[in-house]
Order: C-alpha cells, then structure tokens, then sequence
C-alpha cells in the first residue's frame, strides 16, 4: 500500500506541474485530430443530436477521451449523433466559472441547430454537468418553468434536451484522502481554484448534493409531464475498488442521505480513474466507454439527421464533401435502426419516398448505401418477431416509398440507383423478404390483416405491389439485377394468387419482357424464365390461358418463324402445358399442343412430350367446344404432323386423324 501510494503521488505530483496548451486546447478543442468537433467545423453538423464529451482536472480532450482508433469518440463506427468536446482550463478557473463556459457551449450549440445532448463526463467534468443540471432544473421556491432562459429542457419544440448523463468516476463524494492531503500541498501552487472544492465535505460538494436532494423530491412530487421535462438520466460508472483518486458512490449511503438523483443508477467497471477505453478499443470489455454500449446508452439520443442541410434539393452537383456527410448519415440511420428499427425509419418514410422518387443531383455512393443497408436492416428486423407495427412499416415501404421507383432505363444521372445494379439488385432482397415476413405473420394473425396493411388496404393489394415492383426491376438494363429478379420470382411465383398476378398486371409484364429479350437471355435466364411461366400455368384459366396465347405469338428464332414459347419454355414446362387439364380445349391450349407437334425433332427433342401432345391435340379434335371447330381443328392437326421431323409421330398424327374423319 505504501508503494502504491508513493506511486500515486508521484503521478499526482506530475500531473500538477503547470502544462503548456496544446494546439488542441488553445483552439478549444479545435486542433487537428481524428474526430470533427460540432462546435468547430460545419461539415461535421449532420444530426441534430450531440455528444458532448467533458474532461476532468488538469485533462483535456485528447489525454482523457483519447485519440485515433483508441477513442470514445469511435465507441461506435458509425455514430447517429455528432460529436463535441468541452475543454476548459480545470486548475485555474472556479467551478461554477466553468459551469457557466459549460453553458455557454451548450447555448452555441443550440445556436448551430442541435436539439439533443447527452453529457459524457470524466471525474471534475461530471461535477460540472450535475452543477449544471442543478442550475437548469432548480428555478425560484421550486422546479424550473417550462419557459425558463436556458434552452435545456425548455418546452418549446426548438429548445435544447439534456437526454442523459454519464458520468465516469465523478467525485461528488471528493477526492480520496491521500490525494485531498497530497493536493492540499499543490493547491495553493497550482489550483486554488479548484482542488479545495474537490475535497470530501467541501462547501462546494455539500451544496451541489443539497441542490441535487432538492431536485429529487421536487421530481419525485411532481406530475408525470414536468417529471418527463425535467428528469434527467445519470449513470454513474466507477471502477468498483480500483480508482485509487476519487471516493466511491455508495448508493444507499446516498439515498439515506437523500441526495441521490431522480431515476440514477451505477454501473460497476472494472476502470481505474484513467481507464477511458476497452482494452483494444474492443466493444464488450467491460471498462468505460465500452460499458457505454453495453447498456446502450447512447440512445437515450433520438435519431435526428439534418435532412434538408446533408440531402438539399437545389444544388447542380454534390460535391465530395456534402457526399461524405450524407453517407455519415446513412451510416448513422443503419445503425440506430440496428437498435430501434421503427424507430429509426418510420419517421424518415417521407424523406426515403422523395430519394426514390424525385429527380435531382444525386451521388450513385450514396444511393447504393442507402438501399444496402435498409435492405439489412429490413432482413434483420423482420427475421425477429414480426409484429403489426412491422407490417405497418413493411406495407408503407413497398406501397408508397417505392411506388415511384424507376429502374433507371433513360440513362438519367438525377434518379435513384441510376447506373448501379446493386441498388435494383438489393430492393429485391428487400421485397422478397418482405412479402415472405407479412404474409407469414398475416397466415399465423388474419385478424391482423386490416390493422396491419392500412396503405394497401387488403393482402391480395399488397402482394400486387410486392408483384409489381419485382417486375419493374426485369426492365433494367443490369444483367445481375434482372437475374436477381428472375430468381425471386421463381421462388415467389407459386405463392401469389391469379388474382395478384393479374391485379399487378405480371402476366403482361413477364410477357413483354419475353418477347424483347429471348434473343439475348443467358442459359441461366431462360431457365428461371421457364419457371415462372410453369408457376403462371398452374393458375386459374383466367391468367394462365392469355398468357399462353401470347406465347404462340410467331417470332423470328433459329432461322425461322417459330412461337415465342420455344425459345423461353424448357422441355418440363412444355410437358406440364401439354398435360393441363385446367385449360384443355381452350383455343391457346390445341394451338400450342399443334405447334408442340410441329417442333418435335427441332424444338421438342423428347418423342415422349410429343406422343403426349398428339394425344392431347387429338382429345380436342374429336370434342371440340364448337362442333363447327373440328373441320378446322382436324386440318391443323394433320398440317401438324407432316411438319414434324419424327417418323413416329407422322404416322401417329396420320392415324388418329384418319380416324377422325370416319
């Protein structure tokens, strides 16, 4: 113990010999670094949401919150709130001085638009912040008023909310007494401003926990509104047994003393007084700020981006800067909706709805992140529980934000996911998603479905967005992103009604599609095309029989005049239109199964689909829905069997026609 102390007093020693003022401390805070302060530079406003980060005794901003990587500044990689620091001289000015300095930054930040803060503070800093809160919650006989002249918990929409403070190893119960002595020593060379309020029992401390006993029974007395105005969330975090300078908090000790704050709790770390990071940086090691995460405490922020200043409307180009700060933003969404999913984008539907929609100078970076990362977080949110306000969101999403995508086929810079297949690409692993989620939780909760898709209004109008869109994206001209959508529609197809597939108008639109590209599919395309035709023909006549009328539609394929189906439907689809029985006799139905006859040896390499398509054609033949039809219809089948390049199904037609005609 006693080296331990002598180490500490030479560590305190140090620590009050006067310091010069770095480049950072002289411009407040300002200097070169790894982290743009709010209060500095306008480029680094992008939330209307702040950390502001307060030293203690003789620290600054870099020596006590750290530097680079090893920051906590960078708790997290991608902050939802912006980021200051108060740097003040802590040895020569009197605390309340420093809580007015405190309060004057608050005021310019409020002046530069911010609306929430929270306060993270280490040692002499968290005094400050409690002195603050004091000042700000305590008014004349009483609670503040709501109109009170700080902007802090002012009522008025525009004011400035305090949302939390976390306080690291604070001395509101003084310094330890081997450094009150060792102190008592210095102060008279170094800090008589400030050290002497710092010592246990001081005027200073005993008033502050006075103010602050005050302020928990007013709350404690006070109605739910003025209580939600003016309660303030304080965490203290403390190094259980290890900080070897400040006393401890006991919390009983506290509450039987009566000055223990409204709604405060303790964290216990495993922190020494300095320990102002995880080891490594590492999220999860249980020291301050990592512990900050662990509880999730920085959102008691709401997530409030500056949409009109990141994201303007009436600029000619985006330049590099303004692009860096809107992908903050993204970043900063993503991960406060990896948190609080409804939270984060319900409120930024309208914002998203004009990215998709609306035409202006954009950054492809920028559109490609965006779609990324809510395609993620769709995915993540909705694999948890599926809920109505999720379906809600899920609905609003496919049938008004995305309603007025576009693919990008006019080449048009100005419009969302123009020349990134990966935009297109990831909307369809976000609707796919999507529509499997809802209708899984509508199939499991149907007294659900009215309450849960109030943009769509009913499933079936849902689906047919969902539908609908799919197929917008099969227009693109990316290759990836139209097998993309091939694929999901192949694994959906079968699941959607005829009544959504003809309300989304799919049937027309896989047609159109057909008929522009079969020349240019890959293999691989007019496989999956050929699937979701086999799901289409295993719907009611009423979808699947116009649809194959438009496939016997004559097109130009291997040198000759042949039906747009022989160059899109694989041999099982072929087989399973042969054998429907839902469209048997339709005319659409005897011309494909005559044409099935006709390709048998070139298109239709298989003697047994075309032995059956004989068969079939022949059925229709001999009963025919008119019985003015089988003259024709005969003529047609025997016209059908010549054309065929297999001896055995020539004779096969020659024979079944003979008969008819007896």
């Amino acid at each position: 113990m006693r080296q331990f102390r002598g180490v500490c007093f030479a560590a305190l020693f140090v620590a009050l010999l006067p310091a010069g003022w770095s480049d950072s401390q002289a411009q407040g805070g300002c200097g070169r670094g790894p982290t743009a302060f709010a209060h500095c530079e306008a480029n680094a406003r992008n939330f209307q949401t702040v950390l502001l980060a307060v030293h203690g005794w003789n620290g600054d901003c870099a020596s006590t919150f750290g530097s680079e990587n090893q920051s906590i500044f960078k708790v997290i990689d991608e902050p939802f709130y912006d980021m200051d620091c108060f740097q003040y001289d802590s040895k020569k000015t009197a605390l309340d001085r420093n809580v007015e300095l405190l309060h004057e930054r608050l005021t310019e930040l409020h002046a530069k638009g911010y609306r929430q803060v929270i306060l993270v503070t280490h040692s002499t800093g968290g005094i400050l912040a409690l002195r603050l809160l004091t000042r700000v919650s305590l008014g004349a006989g009483g609670l503040a008023s709501a109109q009170n002249t700080w902007p802090l918990q002012s009522t008025d929409a525009g004011g400035l909310r305090l949302k939390a403070i976390h306080a690291w190893a604070t001395p509101i119960n003084g310094l330890r007494s081997w450094v009150a002595t060792v102190g008592g020593v210095a102060t008279y060379l170094f800090s008589p401003e400030t050290l002497p309020d710092l010592k246990p029992g001081s005027a200073y401390l005993t008033a502050l926990q006075a103010d602050l006993k005050t302020l928990s029974g007013l709350l404690d007395a006070a109605d739910g509104s003025t209580r939600a105005r003016l309660q303030v969330p304080i965490v203290f975090y403390q190094g259980q047994s290890e900080d070897g300078i400040v006393l401890n908090i006991d919390q009983n000790a506290a509450i039987a003393a009566g000055w223990w704050p409204y709604g405060a709790k303790i964290v216990n770390t495993e922190s020494g007084h300095t320990h102002n990071i995880g080891a490594g940086g590492t999220i999860g090691t249980p020291k301050y700020p990592a512990k900050l995460m662990e509880v999730q405490a920085l959102l008691d922020l709401s997530l409030m981006p500056r949409l009109d200043e990141v994201f303007p409307r009436n600029i000619s180009s985006v330049p590099g800067t303004l692009e860096t700060r809107q992908l903050v933003v993204v970043d900063g969404i993503s991960a406060y909706a990896h948190y609080l999913f409804l939270q984060a984008y319900t409120p930024l539907a309208d914002f998203l709805k004009r990215l998709v929609a609306d035409a202006f100078p954009r950054s492809q970076n920028v559109d490609d992140r965006i779609m990324r990362k809510l395609a993620r977080s769709v995915e993540d949110a909705t694999l948890g529980t599926m809920t109505r306000d999720l379906a809600i969101f899920c609905d609003r999403l496919v049938t008004e934000v995305f309603a007025g995508y576009q693919t990008g086929t006019a080449n048009d810079p100005t419009r969302f996911g123009e020349g990134r297949s990966a935009v297109a690409q990831n909307i369809v692993k976000m609707l796919n998603v999507i529509r499997q989620r809802v209708n899984e939780f509508l199939a499991s909760n149907p007294a659900e479905t009215a309450a849960a898709l109030p943009y769509s209004g009913s499933l079936e109008n849902f689906n047919a967005n969902v539908l609908k869109l799919n197929a917008r994206v099969l227009v693109s001209r990316f290759d990836p992103a139209r097998t993309d959508a091939l694929k999901a529609l192949t694994d959906s197809i079968g699941q959607y009604t005829a009544a959504e597939i003809k309300k989304a108008e799919f049937d027309k639109e896989i047609n159109k599609f057909s008929m522009t590209n079969y020349r240019v599919l890959s293999a691989e395309d007019r496989g999956l095309v050929s699937k979701i035709y086999g799901g289409i023909f295993d719907k009611e006549s009423s979808v699947s029989v116009p649809t194959l009328d438009f496939l016997n539609r004559q097109v130009r394929w291997l040198n000759d005049d042949r039906p747009l189906w022989t160059a899109v439907l694989e041999k099982d689809v072929i087989e399973k239109v042969v054998r429907n029985e839902q469209i048997h006799n339709s005319p659409a139905k005897f011309t494909f199964t005559t044409g099935v006859i006709k390709q048998s040896g070139v298109i239709v390499n298989t003697v047994p689909v075309s032995k059956e398509a004989v068969k079939e054609a022949h059925r229709m033949v001999v009963d025919p829905p008119q019985p003015e039809l089988k003259s024709e219809r005969q003529k047609q089948f025997l016209d059908a069997g010549r054309t065929s390049r297999y001896p055995a199904i020539r004779g096969e037609v020659e024979r079944l026609g003979a008969a008819a005609q007896q």
